[in-house]
């Protein structure tokens, strides 16, 4: 199954675990240990696609806002959990073996999966990892103490058991989870950070979530109109990026352009899908090369915030909500937002050859918040690509930017440009998977019929 890039079919081979004795796992578990190998096994997402395959209908379901139910709804996952019913229960039960082999368990979900839902997953990862083979007491280590030692929180001020000294975040509850796991659900209190919040606090926070779910505040987009913006000059390009990642539908992202007096402005909606990200509203005006000059950043949603980004000579500047940031450039830089059409402000002032590499340093914004970040980019121009026939042909530049962004991983991200300069389609390969853009035309919205 090693060269099959089919996930389904990849999964397949977990059913082959029954083939195998137990003397022939724990062969393979025993290096995993003597090399000091911690496993995150995230069990709940994979019951939680199986679940979902059989269109379980669970109570949970109220605090997931419907823009993330669409995204579980719009891809494969009901024949991926339908293929890997049958996968689990192998995978359950190299867990326990990893786990008498002497490997550190650590608990997660992989949040954002179909019923892999915000703090229920997490129960739902200790059942399945005591379902596996581990005591009720190494799931409740699997959560608290093995994670936090794992990353040196552990210790004065840290986390991971009650003590003196120790931050106070912990849970109630009127059950013994020793006897059954299940009693971590049967919350009384829980303290986060020393604050104590009682069952009616906790009750409350859960209303205020499923409103949120419900669309009455939090992750909406204030009927934000890009159509409707008003934009200085005369028309340059518009469409729409239809996002996927890891083939599901994850998003569209509108733009447009417009020119005056030689400067371009930039004016961008994104609407994503899945994942809990925040829709925003983007303007990036240019200098009269084209080049960065000045951008807002708005976060739509039911308190929004508007971040102010610009240049100053060889200085940029941000600031947001009453703070400031001033950041020196170098004299290679590369300054973008987070959008894929604010590569218009950067690839096609480029002057390389095709084979080309050269090393910039990159600057932007959005992500991982509202700051300026940097980080080295090697940006790499790749052979063109040709488009149409005859007299309709186009050549289209293509160039490959590769990044080391610390805390997330290597991001490399190609980008296909016409002969404007603007993206006709982009591929990000991230750690965690691959996010493809592909451009379409910008139309005004038809109204629903009563």
């Amino acid at each position: 199954m090693r060269g099959s890039r089919n996930f389904v079919a990849r999964s397949q081979a977990w059913a082959m675990l029954e083939t195998l004795s137990d003397d022939d796992l724990a062969e393979i578990a025993a290096p995993f240990a003597a090399g000091g190998v911690v496993q995150c096994p995230t069990l709940a997402v994979m019951q939680g696609i199986v679940e979902y395959a059989a269109e379980t209908d669970g109570p949970m379901l109220r605090y997931v806002p419907a823009n993330m139910r669409e995204f579980w709804a719009s891809g494969n996952y009901a024949e991926y959990g339908r293929a890997m019913k049958a996968q689990v229960p192998g995978m359950r039960r190299f867990v326990g073996v990893l786990h008498r082999a002497g490997v550190p368990i650590i608990a997660g979900t992989d949040l954002g999966n179909p019923n892999v839902i915000a703090g229920y997953s997490l129960h739902r990862e200790l059942e399945l990892l005591v379902e596996s083979g581990l005591e009720p007491i190494d799931a409740l280590r699997s959560a608290t103490i093995t994670p936090a030692r794992l990353f040196g929180l552990h210790g004065p001020g840290g986390l991971g058991t009650i003590e003196d000294g120790v931050e106070a975040t912990l849970l109630l509850v009127t059950a013994n989870p020793l006897e059954d796991i299940a009693a971590t659900r049967a919350i009384s209190a829980v303290v986060h950070r020393g604050e104590y919040l009682d069952r009616a606090a906790l009750d409350g926070l859960l209303e205020d979530a499923a409103r949120a779910a419900a669309g009455e505040q939090g992750l909406v987009d204030g009927g934000f109109d890009l159509l409707a913006q008003e934009m200085p000059g005369e028309p340059v390009a518009s469409g729409v990026y239809a996002m996927t990642f890891g083939g599901f539908a994850a998003g569209t992202e509108s733009f447009r352009i417009t020119r005056a007096d030689g400067v371009y402005h930039l004016s961008v909606h994104n609407q994503p899908k899945g994942g809990g990200q925040m829709p925003y509203a983007l303007t990036i005006t240019t200098d009269d090369a084209g080049r960065f000059a000045e951008a807002t950043y708005t976060t739509l949603g039911d308190s929004p915030t508007t971040s102010r980004y610009w240049r100053e000579g060889d200085t940029l500047i941000a600031e947001s909500a009453g703070e400031r940031q001033e950041l020196a450039l170098s004299e290679d830089a590369l300054i973008a937002g987070p959008a894929m059409v604010s590569d218009f402000c950067v690839l096609p002032h480029l002057e390389m050859q095709v084979g080309e590499s050269r090393v910039f340093q990159g600057y932007s914004f959005g992500f991982p918040n509202w700051k300026w970040s940097t980080v080295a980019n090697t940006v790499t121009r790749l052979p063109d690509e040709t488009s149409g026939t005859g007299a309709d042909a186009e050549t289209r530049r293509v160039f490959r930017q590769s990044m080391d962004i610390p805390g997330f991983g290597r991001f490399e991200v190609t980008s296909v440009i016409d002969d404007l300069g603007v993206p006709v389609r982009t591929s990000t390969k991230m750690p965690f998977g691959t996010m493809e853009t592909t451009r379409g035309p910008l139309v005004s919205p038809t109204p629903e019929d009563d």
